[in-house]
Formats: structure tokens, sequence, C-alpha cells
């Protein structure tokens, strides 16, 4: 594209700047992108924040596909049969595919981010694939999509309710959404897969409980600081109020109204009218870390009672750390059997 067309579509100021500093330009090498074309630089998309292209991450895919399905030694030998002997300098060792698999993956690492949900997921294929396993790693919602990620739908006989993947912990909810019977979590958009929910901790007089399923948390909700949170303080709960099959999660924005006592527990209250089956929600921050679990909402049944949230530090009490558990989790009874 020729430099002066490019001056005269406001580019202008922006060639000033390289050449006042004593840069020349090259208009071999100048671009224009309207805004319907990929905008791309040295190999990275930078249309919407900088992100890695297409074709290298069904690559990276491809890679993952073939050891799963034809093993690793075929695999391997399919990647070098393909790519790589053409390329390589006579007397090179053997391209190895845990090797290159994992070096694009650090590469989608360092542009996307260490706990982007694409990475993870395609990370924890990789860590499950090799040998010996590697350790599986979690993303950490950083918007409400991501959020949304990190909810599950409690069922059982007679009821629903919603728990959290919190950080480094499990799932958490509250102990009176966890009954005695059989308890089930699941995805609403995939509401065939349904996983046996253990019970890790059960704490019935703070109402809280941790959870554990067969299936590895890909998306978790960081922890936040409740103390932060005084009088007038936003506050957003997530959760499945009235849910019903086909529909989604709520966020609730509020805000918190006060500080309490109920029945011996440190509590938080809130301005949130929620619904039926949002209780054991995460309540989150600005950040959108947790700060406490939604445990009893202002209702039309209920119009007069406030609405409590347990504050997250209510787990330190549970024994349950920063870190996770302090106590093996116990295995799960596996995929809810079928009718």
């Amino acid at each position: 594209m020729p430099l002066g067309f490019e001056r005269s579509l406001s580019g202008s100021h922006y060639c000033d700047v390289v050449e006042g500093n004593s840069f020349q330009i090259n208009e071999q090498k100048v671009r224009l992108r309207g805004p319907g074309q990929r905008t791309e630089v040295t190999g990275l998309i930078v249309h919407r924040g900088v992100n890695v292209r297409r074709e290298y991450v069904r690559n990276v895919r491809g890679l993952l596909r073939a050891w799963e399905k034809h093993g690793y030694g075929a695999a391997e030998q399919g990647l070098r049969d393909r790519h790589h002997r053409k390329h390589r300098r006579p007397g090179s060792p053997e391209v190895r595919l845990d090797q290159v698999a994992g070096g694009k993956l650090e590469f989608i690492r360092q542009v996307r981010g260490a706990t982007n949900l694409l990475y993870v997921k395609l990370w924890n294929r990789f860590a499950s694939l090799s040998t010996p396993r590697r350790q599986l790693k979690v993303a950490i919602a950083q918007t409400a999509a991501q959020v949304d990620d990190a909810l599950w739908l409690l069922e059982w006989e007679t009821g629903n309710a919603t728990a959290f993947a919190l950080e480094g912990v499990g799932l958490v909810t509250c102990a009176h959404c966890v009954p005695d019977g059989p308890l089930f979590a699941m995805k609403p958009a995939a509401i065939t897969q349904q996983f046996v929910a253990t019970t890790v901790r059960k704490d019935t007089d703070r109402d809280l409980a941790v959870l554990s399923i067969v299936e590895p948390l890909l998306s978790a909700i960081a922890r936040g600081d409740d103390a932060a949170m005084t009088r007038g303080t936003q506050a957003i709960v997530a959760g499945f109020g009235n849910y019903a099959p086909g529909s989604g999660s709520r966020l609730l924005n509020g805000h918190i109204t006060g500080r309490g006592i109920r029945h011996g527990v440190d509590v938080l209250y809130s301005d949130h009218r929620a619904f039926e089956g949002i209780s054991g929600g995460p309540v989150l921050d600005a950040n959108l870390r947790a700060i406490g679990v939604l445990q009893r909402a202002t209702s039309s049944e209920a119009p007069g009672q406030e609405t409590t949230i347990l504050p997250i530090s209510l787990l330190d009490q549970l024994g349950i750390s920063r870190t996770g558990a302090s106590a093996p989790v116990p295995p799960t009874s596996g995929v809810r059997p079928g009718p």
C-alpha cells in the first residue's frame, strides 16, 4: 500500500511519530487493514487484543487428537513425515511430539495468558496424555462469561441449587443445598452429562459445604477479601435462579447493606432480590472474586427476610485453606447412570 495513501487516511500522525524518532518507514511493509480484515503483526492477531491465529490453535488440536486416537508412536511418526523431515538440517535429532506440542502450548500461554480457558483446556488434554502425567491447570474467571464457566447446577430428587468452582478448593455451596441422598452436578448446556457429587466437607452450623466430582474443573473463581466489603460496596450474585431446562445462569447486581450475626455465624447482608435455586452461588466483588456464598435471599414468598451472605473466609474455619482441602479429596462415584 503506498505510504501517501496511508497518510491520507489519518495515518500521518503515527508516521510523524516514527520519523520524528529517527526511524525511516519502509513503504513496502506498510499495510492498511479495514474493520472487516484480520490485523496481523509478526504472526499475532492484534485486531481485538493480542491473539494467536486460528490455524495455529487448530494445528495444536490436531496434534493432540492424533495422539489420543492413534497413540504416541504413530502420531509422532505422522508429525515427522508430514511437517518436519524436509525442513530440518541433516543430522539433526528427530523431533518429538511431546516437545512440539508443549512448545506450541507454551506460545499460546504467553499470548493468551496462563489462566485463559482455551489454553487450559488444551494443556489439560496434553497433561493427561503425557507420561508421566503432568499437573492439570484451571482457568480463573475474569469476565462474566468466564464466571458462568465456573458455575455448576446441583440437582437432587426434590430440588436444585448452585455451586461454584473456587480456585484451589473445589465446588463450594451451602450445606443446606447438600441433601443426605444422591446429589448430581451438571452444566445446563450439557444436561445429559450429570456427575455424582461427593461431599468433601459439610458444616451445617456454618451452612457451608465443599464437593468434588470426577470431572476436572477447568474454570474457577479466585478468592476475594470479604473484609473489604463495607456498606454500600457493589456485589454481584451468580447462580441458577428459577432454573428450568434450557435456561442459563443469572447475574444479579446489588450492594452490601451491612454485617451481622445469624445463628452465631458472621454474615453479610445485601439488597439482592434473588430467586429459588440460586442459593449456594458465589457473591463477587467488582473484580469478579468470590467474597461470599449466597445463603438465602429476599423473595416474593418471604419479602421480609434479609438477603444473607456467608463470608468466604468462613471456609478457613472448616479447615479449607486458600490452597485446597486440608485432607485428600475422596473419590467420586462417577457419572450419573442413565434412565
